[in-house]
């Protein structure tokens, strides 16, 4: 044995290091180098930093953040003097209202669990979620009366409350809806009687968000305090979020956790332009107006922005502020990418995720928060190529592990050719299914992989592109076929505003490829043409057989294109008679 080797064991024989940090890690306590995570701290923080600072606008209400700060202690307060309690679900049928974020910004602060509800769901599905949910109060739109006074017989709510009335609202016999802001002023604007850093564990369920699986059945996604936490944090550096940014909300926030804007932009300080409802004049009067500096849509919002602008060229409108916008929850084509671009004079990229992982998995970002590109072969690629990697759905966040795998489990080859499904690691990925441990221990394996049922390639750059959907793959005469290759290039006819691109069911070949096009205003095309056009592009076993013009697509309340009801529709007719 050496002489350092003798000094190194005489030294350990009097303190064991590694019992030591065992025992450190065993246990851990509050406030010894462990503070749970809690995004009730970014607002926080932001109160702290700037109180004064404009951090709400919604239409002709306009709040500070000292004065968001009090609002949600107020609304707290009124909560626990209600008898509410940790865990309770508070659900909303709520659009992108100042209400809603308040929830968003409220409830971490005394651990009751947030369950924003589609606001374009039917009364089944609504009362489906509330007794799955087994909700406590329901806040909803006064517009939405209608629906909750047929639900109220049929779900376990114990509370009702209204907002944008000035009065109490009747549901049904014997039982009111108080209103929201009567409500808050029972509340004292003091922080309340809650520890959050001590009183609620990191892993408690903070959100509550229901998804359908591939069947149409409703499940719950639960996210952490952690999840959440890690999620705004990791958004945060991987899109370049400023305190000066200036973020209208058109991602619906009562979908996938808003994106994450609630908590990643209040971190920052940033301010909340909130848009109740997405439409393409309103869009663009409010950028201009509040000097809006990021936008988030799904490409179909994005489509109707283009073909609006195009359709009264007289009106003018400033976008400079915009700096770049992303499209999310579906892949979008390079031809809408640029018709985007020169609309709004910003860049476009397009980012990818899912309801189980937060939602953000990935982005396609070219340069960095400087404007410098991120890898020098970029320097030299043409606006064209730079544009195509945008639409690609890019590389993971900081802190997200994605691998694609073949049917052995192989790592695909990063060639932009090979297909494999798609698998995220990482602190993002969901808690679990509501009340269903067999589906979530289906979904994630035991090395905490989530399956996110997506086909995607990856190029030489780590760039992945989605294929299609597991469940969207069109399987023609024994012939795997992506229905999303297709609607790309559908997508590229002069003509062509929107379409979906689904298997029809065929006697023959088991499947045919059918297309549903929206065509854009004072165009034509026909069945022929579109055909003849994918086949200058595509092998002809994938181009449509058939091809439906309608003059829209049946579609969720983000914008989604619902393919399982235009494939509902075809169902029962497998000649097309």
């Amino acid at each position: 044995m050496t002489n350092t080797a003798k000094r190194y064991n005489e030294a350990c024989s009097q303190f064991h290091a590694r019992s030591y940090c065992q025992k450190l890690r065993d246990t851990r306590e509050f406030g010894h180098a462990f503070i749970p995570m809690n995004h009730a701290k970014f607002l926080a923080r932001s109160v702290s930093l700037y109180p004064n600072k404009e951090a709400v606008v919604d239409e002709d209400l306009r709040y500070t953040y000292k004065e968001l700060d009090q609002r949600t202690n107020r609304f707290a307060n009124a909560l626990l003097n209600a008898g509410i309690e940790k865990y309770d679900r508070i659900a909303y049928l709520e659009g992108n209202t100042h209400e809603l974020l308040e929830g968003y910004l409220t409830f971490p602060k005394i651990g009751t669990i947030l369950l924003p509800m589609n606001i374009r769901l039917g009364p089944d599905d609504l009362e489906y979620m509330l007794n799955d949910a087994i909700a406590r109060v329901l806040i909803f739109d006064k517009e939405f009366l209608p629906v909750v006074q047929k639900l109220i017989e049929r779900v376990p709510v114990e509370k009702y409350i209204v907002t944008h009335s000035d009065e109490p609202v009747k549901i049904g016999e014997g039982v009111e809806a108080e209103p929201y802001d009567a409500f808050l002023n029972k509340g004292s604007s003091s922080p309340p009687p809650v520890d959050y850093l001590r009183d609620i564990d990191e892993n408690d369920i903070s959100e509550l968000f229901y998804t359908s699986d591939t069947t149409g059945v409703l499940e719950g996604v639960m996210y952490t305090y952690r999840e959440i936490y890690l999620h705004a944090l990791e958004v945060i550096a991987s899109w370049h979020i400023q305190e000066s940014d200036r973020i209208l909300h058109t991602v619906p926030l009562f979908h996938t956790n808003g994106w994450g804007t609630p908590q990643f932009l209040t971190a920052m300080g940033g301010t909340h332009i909130m848009f109740k409802r997405f439409k393409p004049k309103r869009w663009l009067e409010l950028v201009e107006k509040e000097r809006v500096t990021k936008s988030f849509m799904a490409p179909t919002m994005w489509g109707m922005l283009v073909n609006y602008a195009r359709a009264y060229p007289e009106k003018k409108y400033d976008l400079s502020s915009l700096d770049w916008g992303i499209a999310g929850g579906a892949t979008m084509s390079v031809g809408l990418c640029k018709d985007v671009e020169e609309v709004t004079g910003a860049e476009i990229i397009t980012a990818y995720g899912s309801t189980e992982t937060c939602p953000v998995v990935s982005q396609a970002h070219v340069k960095d928060a400087k404007g410098h590109y991120l890898l020098p072969e970029f320097e030299k690629m043409s606006q064209e190529e730079l544009r195509l990697l945008r639409c690609r759905t890019g590389y993971p966040m900081v802190g997200v592990e994605v691998k694609i795998v073949d049917r052995d489990g192989d790592r695909v080859k990063p060639d932009a050719t090979q297909v494999g499904a798609t698998y995220v690691r990482g602190n993002i990925v969901m808690r679990g299914y509501w009340r269903k441990p067999d589906q979530t221990k289906e979904s994630i394996d035991e090395n905490g992989w989530f399956n996110i049922e997506d086909m995607c390639t990856s190029d030489q750059y780590g760039y992945m592109l989605l294929v299609d959907r597991s469940k969207d793959i069109i399987i023609s005469g024994g012939e795997n076929i992506a229905s999303v290759e297709v609607e790309r290039c559908i997508r590229e006819h002069p003509a062509v505003s929107e379409c979906a691109v689904v298997g029809k069911p065929d006697e023959e070949w088991g499947e045919i490829v059918h297309a549903v096009i929206v065509l854009k205003q004072s165009t034509k095309a026909t069945e022929k043409k579109i055909i003849r056009h994918c086949r200058d592009s595509l092998a002809h076993f994938k181009c449509p057989k058939s091809v439906d013009f309608v003059k829209e697509l049946p579609k969720t309340a983000t914008g989604k294109i619902l393919k399982r009801t235009i494939r509902d529709e075809l169902k029962g007719n497998p000649k097309g008679e």
